[in-house]
Order: structure tokens, then C-alpha cells, then sequence
């Protein structure tokens, strides 16, 4: 699977890993879970705190300095980067089939469980991984291990559940 930025930050993203595998649709199409068509096609938002996604370069290091979100590829999701920390909601991909025993993405900001990405089951909707960021605006690699559920349909959903600080 390929890796994707969210900020909350999510991407599943461009090539980092020369073995990378693309999600894909059921027709074969690849998603785009890395936001490099610069939209959120293949993507569902709720609520306001999405508005305006996906950033386009290191919106970061022009007003933080030092700091970095250390995204891949051209785009990502960065949810201070529009409306800053007030607005909430949520960004949910479509579903794809479980086909590798492993996924990559990276994340970064709030290290609360109000922002966070989760890893959903689509036939039952239940939250299989959830993964909060770090309070740090530099995105790390998550690797999660996907093997329970080889065959399986799932779904990215990126949640903004929380206002104030780090509230993304």
C-alpha cells in the first residue's frame, strides 16, 4: 500500500518505497489516498474542518521556522493550514480491499485521541486502528499491520474532533 500524509495530517502518498502498492478500486483504478490529484477525489468530508484540503507544499516552515511537516509528494492534508484549529469533522476515503499484510502512512499533529486516523472495517464499521499524531507539526511514519484482515474491506477516515490547541 502506499504511504499517504495527514495533517491532522494524512498521506498515503507518492513513492517513498520502491515496492509501494496502490490501493485500488474494485475496477482497478487506483485511489487517490495520497492526495496527488491536488483534490479530494475518492474522499467524503463532514463538517467544516477539511475545508479547503489538500494543501499544496510546506505551508509549515513559512510560519513556524524552524519546523517542517516533512509531507511527500506535492499534497496533503493540513488541518491548521485553512481554518487553524477551531473548525471539526471528519474525511473518510472509499472503501478498498486488505490485499498486503502491511500499510504505511504518515501522520502529525495533535497527540490527543480528538485527532486522530482510523483504520475502519467497512462491513461493520468498527475502528481497527486508531493512530493519534504527536503534537508536532513534522509528520512521522505509522506502519500498521493489516494481516487479520487479508480480504477485507477497510477505510481511512481522518477524525477533528477537537478545538484549541493542537486541535488538528
Amino acid at each position: 500500500m502506499r504511504h499517504a500524509a495527514i495533517g491532522l495530517f494524512v498521506l498515503f502518498t507518492g513513492s517513498c518505497f520502491a515496492d509501494e502498492i496502490a490501493p485500488t478500486d474494485a475496477s482497478g483504478r487506483t485511489l487517490n489516498l495520497d492526495f496527488e490529484t491536488g483534490t479530494l477525489e475518492d474522499w467524503t468530508a463532514e463538517g467544516r474542518a477539511f475545508e479547503g484540503q489538500p494543501i499544496k507544499g510546506d505551508t509549515v516552515k513559512p510560519r513556524r521556522g524552524e519546523m517542517s511537516s516533512l509531507h511527500k509528494g506535492e499534497y496533503w492534508i493540513g488541518g491548521f493550514e485553512k481554518l487553524h484549529d477551531e473548525p471539526k469533522g471528519t474525511l473518510s476515503s472509499v472503501p478498498f480491499k486488505v490485499t498486503h499484510p502491511y500499510a504505511s502512512f504518515l501522520i502529525g499533529g495533535g497527540g490527543q485521541n480528538e485527532t486522530r486516523v482510523e483504520i475502519v472495517l467497512k462491513d461493520t464499521d468498527k475502528v481497527i486502528i486508531p493512530i493519534a499524531g504527536k503534537n508536532d507539526e513534522a509528520m512521522q511514519r505509522a506502519v500498521v499491520d493489516l494481516r487479520a484482515y487479508a480480504g477485507k474491506e477497510i477505510y481511512v477516515r481522518l477524525v477533528d474532533e477537537a478545538s484549541g490547541g493542537w486541535g488538528h
